[in-house]
C-alpha cells in the first residue's frame, strides 16, 4: 500500500483502488460523479442501513448538497474508494447530528458510516473496507479539515456481521469504544473528537 496525490492507493493483479477524502468541498469532477453513483444505489442504500436498526432513521436525511447553508441537514460523502478508470466503488458518508443533551454527549455530533457496491464486498470487501476509511479517518480527524466546532464526538456504525471481530480491534486502535449493539444487528462505536485545529491521535 502507498499514498499518491489525493489519498491511499492499493494495488492488486488486474486492478487498482484510490481512496480519496473530499469533505467538506467535493470538487465538480467528484460530485458528478457522485451523483451517478447516488443515482443507482441510494434506494439499496437506504434499505440496507434501516434494515439494521441504525442510530440514525436514514430515510429522514437528505442527501448530497453543495450548498453552504444546507450541508447541516445533508448526508455527505466525506472519502471515496475509486477504480482506476473514475468509477466510485464505494463511499464513507458523514452526516452532522443533534443530539440529546441529556445523553452528555453535547448538543452535535457527527455520524459516519460507510457504503460498498454490493457486487465488490464478497471477494474484495477488507481491501476496500479499511484503506477507505483511514483516508476518512486521516482526514476528518487531522488539524486542517474543518469540522464543526460543536460536534464533540464521532458516531460510527458497524452493520456488517463479518466485520465484527476485526473492526473492533481497528476501532479500539483509533481510540473508538463501544457505545452500544442493536437488537437487528448493528453496531454504534464513539469517538472523543479535539476541537478543529488541534491533532487527534490515531
Amino acid at each position: 500500500m502507498h499514498k499518491g496525490m489525493n489519498g491511499i492507493t492499493t494495488t492488486k493483479p488486474n486492478e487498482v483502488f484510490d481512496f480519496t477524502f473530499v469533505f467538506p468541498d467535493i470538487n465538480a469532477e467528484y460530485a458528478s460523479k457522485f451523483d451517478s453513483f447516488w443515482a443507482e444505489h441510494e434506494k439499496y442504500f437506504l434499505e440496507e442501513m434501516n434494515s439494521y436498526g441504525t442510530a440514525i432513521n436514514y430515510e429522514s436525511l437528505s442527501t448530497i448538497s453543495t450548498e453552504q447553508s444546507k450541508r447541516d441537514s445533508s448526508l455527505m460523502p466525506a472519502a471515496l474508494a475509486l477504480s482506476r478508470s473514475g468509477e466510485i466503488i464505494g463511499v464513507a458518508f458523514v452526516k452532522l447530528v443533534k443530539m440529546d443533551v441529556s445523553l452528555l454527549f453535547g448538543s452535535h455530533a457527527y455520524h459516519q458510516t460507510m457504503y460498498i457496491r454490493k457486487e465488490k464486498r464478497k471477494a474484495q470487501f477488507f481491501r476496500l473496507a479499511y484503506p477507505l476509511y483511514k483516508a476518512f479517518f486521516n482526514g476528518f480527524t487531522s488539524e486542517s479539515c474543518p469540522r464543526d466546532s460543536r460536534a464533540r464526538y464521532l458516531i460510527a456504525e458497524n452493520i456488517n456481521p463479518s466485520m465484527r471481530k476485526p473492526s473492533m480491534r481497528y476501532a479500539k486502535s483509533l481510540g473508538f469504544r463501544l457505545l452500544g449493539k442493536h437488537s437487528l444487528g448493528s453496531e454504534t462505536w464513539i469517538l472523543p473528537l479535539l476541537p478543529p485545529g488541534c491533532k487527534q491521535k490515531g
